[in-house]
């Protein structure tokens, strides 16, 4: 009984200075690699409260040492799976937040794997539904699918119009017109005038218009769906 509670006590102690860790200098190497060895043999033996603090140890030990910058993505990622086995989302996130960013400073823009560390982000946010959070991390996956599939493509158009989703969920009608304005100049240039999907996405970017107070804009965007689907 004594360890259970001991248990609980390191998992609230580690929790409340999961924010204050996030933002510590980086860990020196010898402690790091200490850090992961022993968090990984505590996860082994099911002492979970125990390796969640060795890993939190681990990342806000030691002076300001560049050469444990991988040895720190490892402990985020061991930590991360940790939370997520516990479905702790919330503080999945914040670790996977700031593994990508990391992973951004130390590998740079052209790293691969920052387009999947960037989607899983998202969709965190997403089963937390933050889509606020989520959307600038779409956003990065987006720069990667214009790369990869060009600026004109069905999957680019999709993206847009996800993004644009995302900020209407959220409340920002300005950052959602944009997306869906762009979204909708995409799906025209391969889909047929009345195509049921071009038209759902002119009727959502009319309405996000509209409640912009660009009635004008709105009324025309409308008129040509109708118009269209007429012909």
């Amino acid at each position: 009984m004594r360890q259970i509670f001991t248990g609980l006590a390191t998992a609230v102690i580690c929790a409340a200075s999961l924010s204050v860790v996030i933002g510590s200098a980086r860990a020196d190497v010898a402690a790091c690699m200490e850090a992961l060895q022993s968090g990984v043999a505590a996860v082994e033996d099911g002492a979970l409260g125990r390796a969640e603090g060795i890993y939190l140890s681990g990342i806000g030990a030691g002076a300001d040492d560049p050469r444990a910058d991988a040895c720190l993505i490892e402990v985020y990622e061991a930590l991360a799976a940790l939370y997520a086995g516990q479905g702790r989302l919330a503080e999945e996130a914040k670790i996977v937040e700031a593994r990508l960013a990391l992973r951004r400073e130390v590998l740079g823009e052209d790293d691969p794997d920052l387009m999947v560390e960037a989607h899983d982000l998202a969709g965190l946010y997403l089963e937390l539904r933050r889509p606020a959070l989520a959307a600038p991390y779409m956003e990065d996956v987006l720069v990667f699918d214009i790369e990869r599939f060009g600026p004109e493509s069905p999957t680019v158009a999709d993206a847009h119009l996800f993004i644009g989703i995302l900020y209407e969920d959220a409340g920002d009608l300005v950052a959602a017109s944009s997306f869906y304005g762009r979204a909708l100049a995409i799906y025209s240039g391969f889909l047929p005038s009345c195509h049921p999907d071009l038209t759902r996405v002119q009727v959502g970017y009319a309405a996000i218009l509209a409640q912009l107070g660009k009635d004008e804009k709105a009324t025309a965007i409308e008129a040509q769906a109708a118009a269209t689907c007429r012909e």
